[in-house]
């Protein structure tokens, strides 16, 4: 073989990490935003109950909106930085271009970040059928959008798209050409 011949070749497809590791290091990740959630909503709850009153613990929209955007900048930065998450570094998990193997760019890791919203898309069938079902979900009085999450992880196609695609990739991976791969248990060449 020319060398002509071997940089035309495209190299090996990398295959993705199992989809129940990946879930438990989603479930990981959700478990830690939802206690800083709850931690950085003690002061509104404090200063509620000083007033002497249960009052309404509803985020406004102008707290709420620059909250989501730190958050998806510090999801998006530790996908670039560290290439995973907390809950994917317990196992090992790393996220790659899906061609290549390699880091994805900022580009690829805003439209992974974006696919998450595609993955979940049969929830919005789900509030159209029975509106204000998931608020008569609710656990105490946790927000909806958190309830969101309960109720979307067994209609999200997107990341349930991981068990039937050859290479493990859910609608997220698809859309940003990325894959979640295990660098801890690597299956033999063949």
């Amino acid at each position: 073989m020319d060398a002509a011949e071997s940089k035309s070749e495209e190299p090996p497809l990398v295959k993705g990490a199992n989809f129940w590791i990946r879930l438990i290091a989603h479930s990981i990740d959700l478990a830690i935003v939802m206690m800083v959630a709850c931690a950085a909503l003690v002061p509104l709850s404090m200063r509620v109950l000083n007033q002497g009153g249960t009052g309404d613990l509803s985020i406004p929209w102008w707290i709420e909106i620059p909250i989501d955007l730190a958050l998806i900048a510090l999801v998006v930065a530790m996908w670039h930085h560290w290439q995973t998450t907390p809950g994917k570094r317990i196992f090992e998990l790393k996220i790659v271009d899906s061609k290549t193997g390699g880091r994805p760019s900022w580009g690829r890791l805003i439209v992974r970040y974006l696919g998450y919203v595609v993955a979940m898309l049969p929830i919005i069938p789900f509030k159209l059928i029975w509106p204000g079902m998931e608020s008569q979900l609710l656990i105490g009085t946790m927000p909806e959008g958190i309830m969101a999450w309960f109720i979307g992880l067994p209609l999200g196609i997107g990341f349930l798209w991981i068990l039937i695609d050859p290479r493990n990739r859910g609608w997220h991976d698809l859309m940003s050409r990325t894959v979640t791969i295990s660098t801890k248990f690597r299956e033999p060449e063949a």
